[in-house]
């Protein structure tokens, strides 16, 4: 795929979106790639038709924690699966404190717990 090519496919990417402040990220990693991305949240079209969303802790960014990379949904709408990763990702962290909270339990440290 050219970097002209990616572009295109990101802005049709894009264009599908039905929330405001979607950016265009084209890059050369032996090969051009393309994502759309807003705050925390990346799009990507996985196969023609087919979107996953992947969420990190680096706002409108690369790298970082891709804390919720083991839960990938994958789906027809790109605003649907941007969704479902929310969802997901918010269920991940409930989880994550309950599990926190239990372990200072346990250690009898709840005093000592920063809220």
């Amino acid at each position: 795929m050219t970097k002209e090519q990616a572009t295109a496919r990101a802005k049709r990417l894009k264009a599908k979106m039905t929330t405001k402040g979607w950016k265009i990220r084209v890059s050369d990693n032996i090969g051009w790639h393309y994502s759309i991305h807003n705050g925390y949240i990346t799009v990507y079209e996985s196969r023609p038709g087919t979107y996953h969303a992947l969420m990190g802790d680096v706002k409108d960014g690369f790298g970082g924690l891709a804390v919720w990379t083991p839960i990938v949904n994958y789906g027809k709408n790109p605003n649907e699966v941007v969704v479902r990763t929310l969802n997901a990702a918010k269920k991940y962290v409930e989880g994550l404190y309950s599990v926190v909270d239990e372990q200072f339990k346990l250690l009898g440290l709840m005093g000592l717990k920063n809220n």
